[in-house]
C-alpha cells in the first residue's frame, strides 16, 4: 500500500495545472486573448509583495484565473488596481 502511494503521488502532482493554485499574474499582451471579468482594488498593503499577494487572493475569490496589475500608489499603505481575466 505504501509503495503504491509513493508511486501515485508524483503522478497526481504532475497532473495538476497552474490554475489549480489560484489566480496567476499575466502581462497585458497575454491578456489580449483572455475573457475580461472585471476589476478589483486592494488597499492597506505595507509593501509590494503583500499588495500582489492580496490582489492574487482577491482575484482568486472572484473566480479569475489571471490578473494584470494596472496601477499601484501610496507610501506607507499601498493601493493597487487589477484587471481580472478568465
Amino acid at each position: 500500500m505504501k509503495r503504491s502511494l509513493l508511486l501515485m503521488t508524483p503522478l497526481l502532482l504532475a497532473g495538476m495545472t497552474l490554475s489549480d493554485f489560484g489566480a496567476q499574474p499575466i502581462t497585458r499582451q497575454d491578456a489580449v486573448n483572455k475573457q475580461a471579468l472585471g476589476t478589483i482594488s486592494v488597499t492597506g498593503a505595507a509593501n509590494l509583495d503583500e499588495l500582489e499577494r492580496n490582489i492574487a487572493q482577491k482575484a482568486d475569490r472572484a473566480g479569475a484565473k489571471y490578473y494584470v496589475i494596472i496601477a499601484t500608489t501610496g507610501k506607507n499603505r499601498l493601493h493597487g488596481d487589477a484587471l481580472l481575466y478568465q
